[in-house]
């Protein structure tokens, strides 16, 4: 199935998400996400900064064993491919988007806007304490249309998934397109969200690039990853893996611009998927 939407269609699927999230939420989330953390940081050499600052990810190949996604599929052509996953215009890329620090083990996950003020309407407890996850991106490197990211993962753990399930409240639904994942807390030193779009969209997109990170004080650790995600407005799915134990190994959000089969993530797919 297809996932993206477009224009005022999102108004009703927000309360369709909402109805849904309400009624039958994702296997190991709760109705009632847990409070977000009160969080002191732990201030820098240089001392607090005075406002949150944004830069772009290092552009770098992900290890393998940072991620599971590991691309298999030979991307097609769209001007002789007419089938509905014709997008793939280009080479598939795997670019590490470097370590995000969970605090109390929360990751969120949400639109960039939502990002800016270190907030999540959707998180997830993915450890018992604080940690660091490696964040991936898998990159459509088009020489036609541009750099655009199809799956983003938050590798809990390097053990293999052998399932996937819809993380219903952690699917993104985006009107500017794009996505974040993040380390919820009500204490992150944030500015206005509108004064902080045009410093995160430019670092975001620096140099042809898709990926920023936030810091929310001076020195400190990266506390969100920033990046567009599909073709623009819609509605992305979020898909937590879990290993043959049951336990979560990989958070991953799918752009929907190729297929499925083509991220090369290991593990039987989640059952709405259909390529």
């Amino acid at each position: 199935m297809r996932h993206v939407v477009k224009g005022w269609l999102l108004v009703g699927l927000v309360a369709a998400l909402a109805a849904c999230a309400q009624g039958s939420p994702g296997a190991g989330l709760s109705s009632a996400p847990p409070p977000m953390p009160e969080v002191t940081p732990t201030i820098g050499p240089g001392g607090v900064s005075d406002e949150v600052t944004f830069t772009p990810c290092p552009r770098a190949t992900s290890d393998p064993s940072r991620t599971h996604l590991q691309p298999q599929d030979a991307p097609a052509d769209p001007r002789t491919d007419g089938e509905m996953w014709a997008q793939r215009d280009g080479p598939l890329l795997v670019e590490d988007a470097g370590d995000l620090l969970l605090v109390d083990g929360l990751l969120g996950v949400d639109t960039a806007g939502a990002v800016f003020d270190g907030r999540a309407d959707g998180h997830i407890q993915v450890a018992s304490t604080t940690v660091t996850v490696p964040i991936t991106l898998q990159v459509l490197d088009s020489a036609y249309s541009g750099r655009r990211v199809t799956f983003v993962e938050a590798q809990i753990s390097p053990d293999e998934p052998a399932r996937w399930e819809s993380a219903d409240d952690l699917w993104i639904l985006t009107d500017g397109g794009d996505g974040g994942y993040l380390a919820p807390a009500d204490a992150v030193r944030a500015l206005d969200a509108l004064a902080m779009i045009e410093p995160s969209v430019e670092a975001m997109h620096r140099d042809d690039g898709v990926c920023a990170h936030r810091r929310s004080w001076l020195d400190g650790p990266v506390d969100a990853v920033l990046f567009p995600i599909g073709g623009g407005d819609g509605l992305y799915p979020t898909y937590l893996g879990r290993d043959s134990d049951g336990d979560l190994v990989s958070v991953v959000t799918w752009g929907d611009m190729t297929p499925w089969t083509t991220s090369g993530l290991p593990g039987t797919p989640p059952p709405d998927v259909d390529g």
